[in-house]
């Protein structure tokens, strides 16, 4: 690399940033800065659109629904028993309502 190209980047450089330093005003620090500067800041983060509002309220609702289908899935898992996997309850659903001599079946049956 050439020195004489490194210093006149450099001095490019600088001239750049001075010249961006008295393009952007000073704030003047005066005694209400602090809070026009947390208001100006707190202004752009609120988000007051129609959109803003319709994405906290249903994120709202679907935790909220996610809640109440857990409560009511934990309620019903603590009320019925674990006997064995999910196939072999379905296996002893199926031979109980096909079994076509079990006396509960033959008796719903006759009375339709």
């Amino acid at each position: 690399m050439n020195t004489s190209t490194g210093t006149e980047n450099e001095s490019r450089l600088n001239q750049l940033l001075v010249s961006y330093r008295d393009a952007c005003a000073v704030p003047e620090a005066g005694t209400n800065f602090m809070p026009e500067l947390w208001a100006r800041i707190e202004s752009r983060e609120r988000s007051n659109n129609i959109f803003g509002r319709m994405a906290r309220t249903l994120v709202t609702a679907a935790l909220a629904a996610s809640v109440v289908l857990g409560l009511i899935g934990v309620v019903q898992d603590a009320n019925t028993p674990l006997n064995g996997t999910y196939i072999e309850a379905v296996a002893a659903d199926q031979v109980a309502s096909l079994e076509p001599f079990h006396l509960d079946r033959i008796s719903e049956i006759e009375f339709r």
